[in-house]
Parts: structure tokens; C-alpha cells; sequence
């Protein structure tokens, strides 16, 4: 996953491979999430960018900033956002971001 340069693209997040898809809703063009409980969610964190700080990295789930795959723990993958108000599959917040937080 490229990105995280750029803050205005917004930060991006490590996320679970099976994190919930993003698909497009039957009611309007554009796509949504499928809900799920919230506490299913953890929230998004911004940590750190370029394995700086070194100690945050890899990167837990919902947390940015990455730019490839390995810089997630285990499973996780590098979700790269397009826009800072693009939703993160399985993570709650980051909709108002205008700073990579």
C-alpha cells in the first residue's frame, strides 16, 4: 500500500485483512460501510509516520500512519485512504481528519 505522503490523501491505517468491505448501498450510488456494532470498531490512532517513533512500530490495527504492509503487526494490511474523509474499513473515526489524525 503506497500513501501517508501526502496528507492532504489522509493518513493510512493498518486494518484486518477481513475488515468489514466497503460496498455500494442499494438505496445510493455511492459506497457505505455494512454496519456492525460499534464496539466492534476500535478507533482510529495516529501514531507515527516512517517507523518514527521506532517503538510504535509495526503498527496495531487502526493505527497510521503506514505505507506499506510491513509496517503492520502480523495479519494486518496497509489500508490506503483516498481523501481525508474516506471511512477505514473495521475502524471508527478519522471521517473530519484534516491532519492525518
Amino acid at each position: 500500500c503506497l500513501g501517508g505522503e501526502d496528507e492532504s490523501k489522509g493518513t493510512d491505517y493498518c486494518i484486518r485483512a477481513d475488515a468489514t468491505i466497503v460496498t455500494a448501498s442499494p438505496t445510493t450510488a455511492s459506497p457505505s460501510i455494512s454496519p456492525q456494532p460499534t464496539s466492534a470498531y476500535p478507533r482510529l490512532k495516529y501514531v507515527g509516520d516512517e517507523w518514527k517513533p521506532k517503538s510504535a512500530f509495526p503498527l496495531s490495527e487502526c493505527e497510521g500512519d503506514c505505507d506499506k504492509d510491513y509496517d503492520c503487526k502480523g495479519d494486518l494490511i496497509c489500508f490506503e485512504r483516498h481523501g481525508t474523509t474516506e471511512p477505514v474499513p473495521g475502524c471508527l473515526g478519522g471521517e473530519e481528519e484534516s491532519k492525518g489524525t
